[in-house]
């Protein structure tokens, strides 16, 4: 189950996360390795944790459009 505290929209696509916000749409790639893997990302950060790894994210400003 994908959630937040904050109003956007979660979902994964394959190894790919996918979070859309009013404004932007921010996507992750999710770790080969199975199991459960803690995650921690800042809204409009340029970068996400994976457990102690660092992860690059690609931000697309006002949805794409």
């Amino acid at each position: 189950m994908l959630s937040s505290h904050c109003r956007i929209r979660i979902e994964r696509q394959e190894r790919l996360l996918v979070m859309q916000g009013q404004n932007r749409v921010i996507r992750i790639l999710i770790p080969e390795e199975p199991g459960v893997h803690e995650f921690i990302y800042r809204w409009g950060r340029p970068a996400a944790h994976f457990d102690d790894e660092l992860v690059r994210v690609a931000s697309i400003i006002d949805g794409g459009q």
